[in-house]
């Protein structure tokens, strides 16, 4: 998803004239994605998988029993909408 959203940029930069502000506008979408969701959930994952005893941890992980508990809708950490960068090049030109 990253990807095509710097690509997006990128076509609309160097094919559609859009001025390079909107390198700048994904630049700073990415990072508020990186700071508020991706490191925070990565740091969160390399302490499960340290601090963790890898034979109760689906017992006492709040995440991992979250995740295995059959009454919650575990759809949301699927599928292409569960992480989201939205550029929206025509923001930049605003």
């Amino acid at each position: 998803m990253d990807a095509g959203a710097l690509s997006d940029a990128l076509i609309g930069v160097l094919n559609q004239n859009l001025s390079e502000t909107v390198l700048d506008s994904y630049a700073e979408k990415r990072k508020k994605v990186f700071v508020d969701v991706v490191n925070p959930m990565s740091q969160a994952n390399v302490r499960r998988l340290f601090e963790s005893d890898p034979d109760t941890a689906h017992e006492t992980d709040p995440f991992l029993k979250m995740v295995n508990d059959p009454t919650v809708d575990t759809s949301k950490f699927r599928g292409p909408d569960a992480l989201y960068v939205d550029v929206m090049v025509n923001s930049a030109l605003a």
